[in-house]
């Protein structure tokens, strides 16, 4: 492990980890843990809490019970009015659907703060900018260093300041995340050890950033930049830590994945059922595309999912292929050959899923005419020169040449010999009709 984490061993990162996870799904009926909050702090989390949800969805009736809530509670604010608070109030008057009423109410408010507040909100915001012009010339300094055991030592010695703020850590924190990912991609590919030991300490650094978002959650609400900053970093290595976990790291995949979820994070939600559904092979029903498709798929209701597929508006991602290459095989094995071949073909060429080969040789044999234009053909024309060295046509022990035997067998009209080659390679196939009837054409019977 780097320098960086040396005074961390295990058990005091699977101890801070066990907080977070406590912190993350926090049992609002625990008196124990309520008696700790003062009346403040609860009030102030009420009223964030539903200033959250009416930005995201403005009327006029939230907004009121807001303001009413607020004054009911004035007294605790005292000269004290939060961030958040007049962020929204600010809304409020802006907003077109708000009464004349309601706009008087929160003209009212702002202009009693404002004359007690004003001066030292200057003051503080003055302090605050000085403070972060400071700190963010460090911080670039030390990302400037060439050397990377020399560049994370000075960021470890900066984390230790005193009086150091959440959001100047979770900056270190987030730019040690850019740091390891760097490392990690000029990493040669077969030095797992070292991307391995990179991937733990991102793990770890993850873990420490959701600590600061549980411990103080206002800070990342409050500062729109830096929650931007946090959600979109933490987005980023979800997907990362995707492309090269291995089974060793499956149970701190689940609990990050179920810390990332509390906070409603779009990727991680979609990620959880990746995981869910090709990890740990969970059938859960969900409205999430592409894995509203796999559920259908799961439960085997392959009519649904194929007219769900059809329906959708689709960007193509890496687990967009593996959906459908799931709907491709489902639907060569329905005798839905067409649709197959069109998926398969798209994952085959667009993702490399070359696994899928012999779906689609299989089909070139059964529906020659119907693919004889797709691109994937001229793959098929030029693999069954392979048969060149078996000029007898003999029984061989690759799955492709036995394919393409079973497309010589029934060239020569033998398409009773031809399905028997292609029921042992694919067991669960049944295309006899289709076969028999391509010969009965052909011979015009």
């Amino acid at each position: 492990m780097s320098q960086f984490f040396k005074d961390f061993d295990d058990e005091e990162i699977n101890e801070k980890s066990k907080k977070i996870t406590k912190k993350a799904f926090f049992d609002e009926d625990s008196s124990e843990e309520k008696d700790k909050i003062s009346k403040k702090e609860k009030k102030k989390n009420e009223l964030q809490l539903l200033v959250i949800s009416a930005e995201e969805d403005f009327s006029v009736k939230q907004a009121e019970n807001i303001v009413k809530t607020f004054k009911k509670n004035s007294n605790i604010f005292k000269n004290d009015i939060p961030r958040f608070l007049k962020r929204f109030f600010l809304q409020i008057i802006e907003e077109k659907k708000s009464t004349a009423s309601l706009k008087r109410q929160v003209n009212e408010i702002l202009k009693k703060y404002e004359k007690e507040d004003t001066i030292k909100e200057d003051e503080v915001v003055k302090t605050e900018e000085k403070r972060t012009e400071v700190f963010e010339n460090k911080l670039l300094a030390i990302l400037e260093i060439e050397n990377y055991k020399t560049k994370i030592e000075t960021l470890f010695e900066l984390s230790k300041s005193k009086n150091l703020q959440d959001s100047e850590l979770a900056k270190i924190y987030m730019s040690l995340l850019g740091i390891f990912n760097n490392e990690i991609a000029n990493t040669k590919s077969e030095n797992t050890p070292k991307k391995k030991e990179l991937l733990k300490e991102i793990f770890i650094v993850m873990n420490f950033l959701l600590e600061i978002f549980f411990k103080h959650d206002t800070l990342f609400y409050e500062n729109i930049d830096l929650k931007k900053l946090f959600t979109e970093n933490l987005n980023f290595y979800i997907v990362k830590i995707f492309d090269i976990i291995d089974e060793s790291y499956f149970d701190s995949c689940r609990d990050l994945l179920k810390k990332t979820e509390s906070i409603s994070l779009e990727i991680s939600k979609s990620k959880s059922l990746e995981f869910s559904f090709f990890y740990d092979n969970k059938i859960i029903e969900n409205e999430i595309f592409p894995f509203n498709i796999l559920y259908l798929l799961r439960i085997n209701e392959y009519e649904k999912s194929k007219s769900l597929y059809l329906e959708s508006e689709y960007i193509k991602t890496p687990t967009y292929f593996k959906v459908i290459s799931e709907l491709g095989i489902m639907a060569f094995y329905k005798q839905d050959f067409i649709f197959s071949f069109k998926l398969l073909q798209e994952c085959y060429f667009e993702a490399n899923f070359h696994n899928l080969e012999n779906y689609l040789l299989i089909m070139c044999v059964i529906h020659e005419e119907k693919v004889i234009n797709e691109i994937f053909f001229n793959i098929f024309l030029e693999k069954i020169r392979l048969l060149e060295n078996n000029k007898l046509i003999l029984k061989a022990y690759d799955s492709k040449l036995e394919i393409f035997r079973a497309y010589l067998f029934l060239y020569n009209f033998d398409y009773k010999k031809s399905y028997e080659i292609l029921k042992k390679i694919e067991p669960r196939l049944e295309c006899y009709d289709v076969l028999k009837n391509r010969v009965l054409k052909e011979l015009k019977l």
